[in-house]
């Protein structure tokens, strides 16, 4: 049975994700997507989560403050999405591509990556990884100002919020996930049984 328990603090050193994190970012989406492909058979027939026995004593671990600086991951997202745009539209969704395009010149003040557009094309991305639509390296490449620009638009809506705010913002988020997860599974078996997008 699986449970979880408070162990402390893990303290990481400073990353800054406009430099840092994309790295990471390539390492962690490329093994989930080939995990996806290795375990679909699992993942597919689970539907919603629950909560999950707590031992130990549930607290709050004060944090030093980072700050962040959007505007160069704003930069990177706005090139990413004049540079990708003509590889996006091979394999991402007419809906999702209309709003990627409606976010372009995005700015400190106007940027608004929602929670959908976000599982939304985590989702495409996940299915043209399972296509081969091109090699997951190019796939994850042109990912990673996707990423940036959801980065910077979660930091500058969270910025100004307590600890206990932002965890139910995050639930929020995965909420989100759950509930689009049949659109990911039609999409994903659509291609197992015609072997292309359906």
């Amino acid at each position: 049975n699986i449970c979880q328990v408070y162990l402390g603090a893990k303290i990481h050193d400073h990353k800054d994700p406009g430099s840092d994190l994309s790295a990471m970012l390539i390492q962690v989406m490329g093994s989930v997507f080939s995990l996806m492909n290795e375990y679909d058979r699992l993942w597919k027939g689970v539907d919603g989560s629950g909560h999950v026995p707590l031992f130990g004593f549930q607290y709050d671990v004060g944090l030093e403050p980072i700050q962040v600086d959007v505007d160069p991951m704003l930069d990177t997202f706005n090139l990413g999405l004049t540079e990708f745009f003509p590889i996006w539209e091979e394999f991402l969704s007419k809906e999702v591509l209309e709003e990627l395009w409606s976010l372009r010149d995005a700015t400190r003040e106007n940027l608004n990556f929602s929670d959908r557009l976000w599982v939304k094309l985590i989702y495409d991305f996940a299915v043209s990884a399972h296509r081969r639509a091109l090699s997951l390296d190019q796939l994850l490449k042109t990912f990673q100002p996707l990423y940036l620009g959801r980065v910077a638009s979660f930091i500058l809506e969270t910025q100004y919020m307590n600890n206990q705010t932002v965890e139910t913002r995050i639930e929020k988020l995965c909420q989100v996930f759950e509930k689009e997860k049949s659109c990911l599974v039609t999409q994903w078996d659509g291609i197992s049984s015609k072997g292309g997008l359906p």
